[in-house]
């Protein structure tokens, strides 16, 4: 579990492979600095693709149509093609894939998978999303500029400096696993309320704003847990998400499942915050603060674990400590200024029942602090 001890001071979509398993996420032809090591590790690690029989990725390969429709998945449609029979290795994959067949009839399973046709299949798989806008000379460089323009406004095909998004050129699996992890985010943002670059209600503090929070687009530079939560937020650093929870012995269910609860029961959640921010108040002299994110609620079997912000506003003159203002053995300095995340923990009565529980984590993440 991540801590800060020392004093403060003051200032859809799955993903598989043709080839083995493999036991370990290490290739030796792809090293921790290539382009596309993070994406390939996060679908390694979470056994949705795999490397070859040799222990190798290869990750400049170029994949057939074939092997890109069963690294995206089954998906909900049928069709038949004339040069698939039911005996070829993927053709479930194949025949629920979505793409149209040729002129001819056919699926062409063993020619390579181009951009644009992959483009098409994420685009498809997303729900077909129109009406995003894009430079002129970009959809014009294919037959589906909606297509097009979803890939390119959130960052799933990127172009070259000419703005050449290259959608006749073949795909590699290196290639493949990028665009296929960006979709999946996407694709989860969008089931989650993602609407023009932004999710509504997405933070409410104890000063009674409603903020709306923008998605964070960095897709290739998301924290290995992203899938525990329905979004990750541009604002909100990489670290905050990653690091550990507390009170979290057991898990109920995680933030990607709370979040239709944890957003519409909103107040429930900032009100046990605003309670105890006016007693720091009236008891110490001290204003802060808090924050509430619907997206970071755990259910912990005994009530809800929340991941809050904390601005310090004001110390009343005073250098409380940590452990003076949160009953949490820190003797960190609380100063104006000061910006931290931690862990809020209540029982399902938001410790307003006899007995109610109601109580703050160490600091997780101190984002900032003045000298």
């Amino acid at each position: 579990m991540k801590r800060i001890t020392a004093l403060v001071v003051c200032g859809f979509l799955s993903v598989s492979s043709l080839a083995v398993f493999a036991d370990t996420a290490s290739f030796p032809d792809l090293p921790p600095e290539h382009w596309a090591y993070g994406v390939v590790m996060e679908l390694v690690n979470d056994g949705t693709v795999q490397g070859k029989g040799d222990g190798s990725f290869d990750p400049t390969a170029m994949v057939t149509r074939a092997e890109f429709v069963k690294m995206v998945g089954k998906g909900g449609g049928f069709a038949t093609y004339t040069d698939v029979s039911p005996d070829h290795w993927g053709y479930d994959y194949i025949v629920s894939s979505g793409v149209l067949p040729d002129e001819n009839g056919a699926f062409r399973p063993s020619e390579p998978m181009t951009r644009e046709d992959a483009t098409e299949i994420l685009w498809q798989r997303a729900g077909e999303p129109m009406g995003l806008a894009i430079f002129e000379d970009m959809t014009a460089q294919t037959d589906n500029p909606d297509a097009a323009a979803w890939a390119y406004t959130y960052g799933i095909m990127k172009g070259d400096d000419t703005g050449d998004l290259r959608f006749k050129d073949s795909i590699s699996r290196a290639e493949a696993a990028a665009i296929i992890s960006r979709a999946r985010k996407i694709i989860r943002a969008s089931q989650n309320g993602f609407m023009n670059g932004v999710f509504e209600q997405a933070a409410f503090t104890t000063d009674d704003k409603i903020v709306d929070g923008a998605m964070s687009m960095e897709l290739d530079g998301y924290p290995s847990d992203w899938k525990e939560y329905p979004y990750i937020l541009k604002d909100i650093p990489n670290e905050v998400y990653a690091a550990d929870f507390h009170y979290l012995d057991k898990i109920k269910a995680k933030p990607s499942e709370t979040y239709s609860f944890a957003k519409e029961f909103a107040p429930m959640f900032v009100n046990v915050l605003k309670r105890y921010a006016i007693r720091l108040e009236s008891e110490q002299g001290i204003k802060v603060r808090f924050t509430f994110f619907p997206s970071m609620v755990y259910d912990n079997n005994q009530g809800y674990v929340y991941r809050i912000k904390c601005e310090v506003l004001d110390t009343g003159g005073k250098s409380p400590t940590y452990k003076d203002v949160f009953q949490e053995e820190n003797d960190a300095i609380l100063c104006e200024g000061m910006v931290f995340y931690a862990d809020a923990e209540s029982d399902y009565s938001f410790g307003m029942g006899i007995g109610g529980m109601f109580g703050f984590s160490d600091i997780v993440y101190l984002e900032k602090g003045l000298s």
